[in-house]
C-alpha cells in the first residue's frame, strides 16, 4: 500500500509538499507539528483521538472524517477545521487545496483550533481533572451500590 501511494504523490514528494514519515516516536510529534499547517485523519472509526488534540493545540487545521465519535465535539466544520464524509477522497483534495489556495482562511482556522483547546477544557490539567472527577463518581457509585452495567450495543457497527 505505501509503495503505490509513494508512486502516485511522488511528485508532490519530491516538491516537498507532501511527507510520508511513517512512523514517528513520540519524543518527535511536537516538532512535527510545529512544522505542518494541516492534520489529516481518515479514520472509518475514533473516539476523541489525543493526536487530534495535540495538533489542534499547536495550530494544525484538522481535516477529518465525520464520524460518531468525540471528534464532532472538537471539530465544528467550516471554523476550526473540517469534516468530510469517510471515503470521500475527492472531499479531502478539494479542502487541502482551498486552504492552500487561501492561505488567510488557514492561518484563522488554525488560529481557531489552537483556541479551541485553550477554552474547551482540553489543557492536560484540566483533563487530568475530568478524569479524576469521572472515577471519584464511579468509585462513589460502586460503593454506594447505585451502579448499573450499560446495557451492550447490539447495533451494528459499521
Amino acid at each position: 500500500m505505501r509503495s503505490a501511494i509513494e508512486a502516485q504523490a511522488s511528485p508532490h514528494i519530491a516538491a516537498g509538499r507532501l511527507m510520508l514519515a511513517g512512523t514517528i516516536p513520540n519524543d518527535q510529534m511536537a516538532s512535527q507539528y510545529q512544522n505542518s499547517d494541516i492534520f489529516l485523519l481518515t479514520s472509518e472509526f475514533e473516539g476523541l483521538p489525543v493526536s487530534l488534540l495535540e495538533a489542534m493545540g499547536h495550530g494544525c487545521v484538522p481535516i477529518i472524517t465525520r464520524v460518531e465519535s468525540g471528534v464532532s465535539e472538537v471539530v465544528q466544520s467550516g471554523t476550526n477545521g473540517e469534516l468530510v464524509a469517510v471515503g470521500d477522497i475527492d472531499a479531502f483534495v478539494e479542502v487541502i487545496a482551498r486552504l492552500q489556495q487561501n492561505p488567510d482562511q488557514q492561518r484563522e482556522m488554525a488560529r481557531k483550533a489552537h483556541r479551541t483547546l485553550a477554552a474547551g477544557g482540553f489543557s492536560l490539567p484540566r483533563m487530568v481533572d475530568r478524569y479524576e472527577e469521572l472515577f471519584e463518581e464511579m468509585m462513589h457509585e460502586s460503593s454506594s451500590g447505585r451502579y448499573e452495567r450499560p446495557a451492550p450495543y447490539l447495533g451494528e457497527l459499521w
